[in-house]
């Protein structure tokens, strides 16, 4: 009787329909798949009208591209303080330490990372923006990719002040700038420079003169990273607002990709390409992610049905 009881269970469940997985679960937990053997009441489990509410908890708490919900909502709860209040850096560490504790391998670590280091640098924590950027080239995945190009802009422009420490020491030595940074490997060894920018391109150096004075060419100089351009001083970088401009809004999501209002156009942007200088890095039942390579943006993922007005 055992065997023909197990072998009834085995078949009610492997032949149930696949489209409903839950329902055929919950039928085997309550008996109500089988017929209860005479003279014997008919048993419910009190675990039967549960298994819908378990289906709905883990949709509610998953996005659409896999990452727990509670992270995205924090990181979003991180981004909106941000935005409100840009000038309470301490508020934001503090913000990004609590989530780094609570979600040590997050898919968005990236994102909070770098709302940290900012902050950190302007706090006057430079050793803390520092390990966050250190700690965002090792990140991984969609955001970790673009967390890591962030991280090697930033620490370009915190190697380039090392440069420009040997220059000067060069020029309190000489009255000059050298006509090439070569000269500086004349330099003790601690007070010598890399050599390279974080992407592995020699610095571009030029001395320089004072403007409409041609003669006094050697005592200024250019320096600059291939990757950064004119916006490779360190200083300048972290004394504009945060971004510059911000990229064009959102009105619209087509699965993996986004329709943006870019003036009268309407372009259609998918993950891991750009809608101007913003490269779209991921697309989130909560918020879709924009990287211009120095900044994150942040905005609400608009409606798939129809575009905003």
């Amino acid at each position: 009787m055992r065997w023909s009881r197990a072998f009834a269970r085995w078949r009610f469940r492997w032949t149930a329909p696949i489209g409903h997985e839950m329902s055929a679960l919950a039928a085997i937990g309550s008996c109500e798949g089988r017929p209860s053997p005479p003279g014997r009441p008919r048993r419910r489990n009190r675990w039967a009208s549960a298994w819908p509410l378990v289906g709905s908890w883990i949709a509610l708490c998953t996005s659409a591209h896999g990452a727990p919900r509670a992270e995205a909502e924090a990181v979003w709860a991180l981004w909106q303080r941000h935005r409100a209040a840009p000038t309470d850096h301490v508020a934001v560490v503090r913000l990004g330490e609590s989530f780094l504790q609570r979600f040590p391998n997050a898919e968005l670590n990236g994102i909070v990372r770098g709302c940290m280091a900012w902050h950190a640098w302007h706090a006057g924590d430079t050793n803390g923006a520092l390990r966050q950027w250190h700690a965002m080239l090792s990140e991984t995945g969609a955001v970790g990719t673009a967390a890591a190009e962030m991280a090697r802009r930033w620490l370009t422009r915190w190697d380039r002040e090392a440069v420009v420490r040997a220059l000067r020491a060069w020029y309190a030595r000489h009255a000059m700038f050298p006509n090439s940074l070569d000269a500086l490997r004349e330099l003790p060894a601690d007070q010598q420079p890399p050599w390279t920018d974080r992407f592995g391109t020699p610095w571009q150096y030029a001395p320089t003169s004072y403007r409409h004075i041609p003669s006094t060419r050697g005592h200024r100089f250019r320096l600059t990273s291939s990757a950064l351009g004119d916006t490779s001083d360190l200083r300048a970088a972290m004394a504009r607002d945060w971004p510059p401009s911000p990229p064009p809004p959102p009105i619209r999501r087509l699965d993996s990709a986004v329709q943006f209002q870019v003036g009268t156009d309407r372009p259609v942007v998918s993950a891991g390409t750009r809608v101007g200088r913003w490269r779209l890095v991921l697309v989130d039942d909560l918020f879709v992610t924009l990287s211009d390579g120095d900044y994150w943006w942040l905005e609400r993922t608009p409606p798939a049905s129809e575009a905003r007005p």
